[in-house]
């Protein structure tokens, strides 16, 4: 009798034990999984902040790029059937379409624009949340010159080195120019 209560008092520890490392693992799981998909529509995007509204940000896009016509080159999309210079807004549609409209409504959730950087001899896609502060900026995509799309950071189809020329340009020619120098990146340790 005394041989069966010590094993079921050692086998109730290792019960224990077993479901407490269980119970970590799964947070350990559940904490992972809650950052690397929290909900963000460009996983890979670089985000950047800035201490603006959106509204002042969209505008002073326009504004810089109506000053600096060199940095629209090849805008080719249309939106209503007009090409677009300084950007489109979605809204979220039916299914997994986004409706674009060359116009702000209250359904919108971003703003598109594009940048042209010559020393990289680039085309970089941009997003703006809406109703979102401090602003965020997030450089999504890049159009090479040979017409391929690559996603920014995502490192399968973008050498680290490519990725890094064009984040600094990027920052350089466009960010530090709309925003005066008053930016920085985001990053997760400030969400």
């Amino acid at each position: 009798m005394k041989i069966i209560f010590k094993t079921l008092k050692y086998s109730g520890i290792y019960i224990g034990i077993s479901i407490a490392i269980l119970c970590i693992i799964l947070t350990i799981w559940a904490l992972w999984f809650v950052v690397s998909f929290h909900g963000e529509s460009y996983k890979y995007s670089e985000k950047y902040i800035i201490n603006l509204s959106v509204d002042s940000t969209i505008s002073k896009i326009r504004e810089y790029k109506i000053k600096n016509p060199q940095y629209r080159k090849n805008e080719i999309c249309t939106v209503d059937k007009e090409p677009y210079e300084f950007g489109y807004f979605t809204e979220i549609g039916i299914g997994t379409s986004n409706i674009i409209t060359s116009t702000r409504t209250s359904n919108s959730t971003w703003y598109h624009c594009r940048f042209y950087i010559e020393q990289s001899d680039a085309i970089v896609s941009c997003g703006i949340k809406l109703n979102h502060f401090p602003t965020e900026i997030q450089l999504i995509s890049v159009i090479l010159s040979d017409g391929y799309y690559k996603t920014i950071n995502n490192y399968e189809e973008i050498s680290r080195k490519e990725n890094k020329d064009l984040k600094r340009n990027f920052e350089t020619e466009i960010l530090d120019k709309i925003c005066n120098g008053k930016w920085k990146q985001k990053r997760w340790y400030n969400w």
